[in-house]
C-alpha cells in the first residue's frame, strides 16, 4: 500500500468540492440567465427610456430618494442589533467571583 499523507487525499477532497461547487453555480447562473431574460429587459429598459425620457427621469429620482430612508433604517438596525448583541454579553457575561 502507497503511503500518502492524509493532508494530500483531504486537499484532493476539498478541491473536488470545490469545483462541484463552481460547477453548481454556474448551472444556476445559467437557469437564472434563462428564466430572467435579463440582456431582454435591459434593452425594454432603454428602449422605454429613450421614448418617455421624462417618466425615466421620475422614475430615477423616485429610486434614488427612496433608497436614502430605506438604508438609513437598515443602518439603524444593524446598530441596536449590535449595541442590544454586545450589552448582552457586557451584562450577562461570565464574572469571576
Amino acid at each position: 500500500m502507497e503511503d500518502v499523507p492524509a493532508s494530500a487525499s483531504n486537499t484532493d477532497h476539498v478541491l473536488d468540492v470545490a469545483e462541484n461547487l463552481v460547477t453548481q453555480c454556474k448551472r444556476m447562473v445559467s437557469a437564472a440567465d434563462e428564466l430572467l431574460q435579463p440582456k431582454e429587459k435591459w434593452e425594454a429598459g432603454k428602449q422605454f427610456c429613450r421614448e418617455h425620457p421624462v417618466a425615466a427621469f421620475f422614475i430615477i429620482i423616485l429610486v434614488t430618494m427612496s433608497i436614502i430612508p430605506i438604508a438609513c433604517f437598515c443602518a439603524f438596525a444593524i446598530c441596536t442589533t449590535l449595541v442590544v448583541l454586545t450589552s448582552c454579553l457586557f451584562f450577562e457575561g461570565d464574572y469571576p467571583n
